[in-house]
C-alpha cells in the first residue's frame, strides 16, 4: 500500500478529476483561447499566460465522454510537467485532498492507461490523471 498523495481534485461537466498537488501549479480563468488549426478536438486552444503559450485540454472531449461543442470551459488547472506547462479544462476546482495513489490504471493503453481509480473519496467518485504518462501520450499523438 502506498502513501496518501495531495491531489487537487477539479470537476470536468459532471466527472471528477485528481491531479497531484505537486503537479498542478494554478488555477487558470482563460478568458480568450486561440484555436489551433487541425488541433485534435481534445484541445480547446491555447491560453497566453505569463509570456507562455499554455494549451488546454478538455478531458472529457479526450475521453469521447462528449463532444468539443459541449465543453464548458470556466477554469483550468495548470500543470507543470517535464514537457512543459498544460491546462486542463475545468468546471469547478474543489480543493486539495489525500488519495492513496495504488489504483489500477482504467485500461491497458491509450488514455486509459494514464488514469487510476475511480477512488472514493468524500466528494464522490474521483478518476486520478497521472499527469507525467498523460503529457507523454498527448505529445506522441500531436
Amino acid at each position: 500500500m502506498s502513501a496518501a498523495q495531495g491531489h487537487l481534485i477539479f470537476s470536468s461537466t459532471q466527472s471528477l478529476y485528481g491531479v497531484p498537488a505537486a503537479h498542478a501549479v494554478e488555477i487558470l480563468s482563460p478568458s480568450t483561447l486561440t484555436t489551433i488549426p487541425g488541433a485534435p478536438a481534445h484541445v480547446l486552444g491555447l491560453y497566453t499566460h505569463r509570456g507562455e503559450l499554455i494549451p488546454i485540454i478538455d478531458l472529457g472531449v479526450l475521453l469521447n465522454v462528449r463532444k468539443r461543442e459541449d465543453a464548458e470551459l470556466k477554469r483550468a488547472v495548470l500543470i507543470r510537467t517535464s514537457r512543459g506547462p498544460y491546462g486542463l479544462g475545468a468546471s469547478e476546482v474543489i480543493g486539495v485532498h489525500l488519495a492513496e495513489d495504488d489504483a489500477p490504471p482504467l485500461g491497458d493503453e491509450g488514455v486509459y492507461a494514464c488514469l487510476r481509480g475511480p477512488m472514493k473519496l468524500p466528494m464522490g467518485q474521483v478518476v486520478l490523471v497521472d499527469t507525467e504518462s498523460l503529457v507523454d501520450l498527448l505529445a506522441r499523438s500531436e
